[in-house]
């Protein structure tokens, strides 16, 4: 089972919000405490659940990729989808695939989709 940001906090003797802090990057703790859950993190294998991480900062983490005809560039199209599929892997970030006409409404078409 993969760690959870509990049991990192546990781990490191510190609390959950602290954590979470040293996981945005916020300079409001102190140096060796930083330290001690970085430590902790790295010890646990932890990795960010980016559900969670998306429910609690209204991000969606989503990269979304409209396509109206992907076979169409030959090669380049599906090249471009593993290159982004690729950069997502190990991040919060997640590519979807999505069917799009050239007629319709780009901004309307994403913001329904996510």
């Amino acid at each position: 089972m993969p760690a959870r940001i509990e049991d990192v906090a546990t781990h490191a003797g510190a609390s959950i919000k602290t954590v979470s802090r040293v996981l945005n990057g916020l300079p409001s703790v102190r140096p060796k405490l930083r330290a001690r859950i970085e430590a902790s993190i790295r010890a646990l294998n932890y990795i960010p659940n980016p559900s969670a991480r998306s429910l609690a900062g209204n991000r969606s983490y989503l990269i979304a990729l409209l396509y109206d005809n992907p076979t169409a560039g030959s090669n380049y199209i599906m090249e471009l989808i593993v290159g982004v599929l690729m950069a997502c892997k190990n991040t919060p970030y997640h590519a979807v695939l999505h069917p799009f006409e050239s007629s319709d409404d780009p901004v309307a078409a994403i913001d329904g989709f996510v």
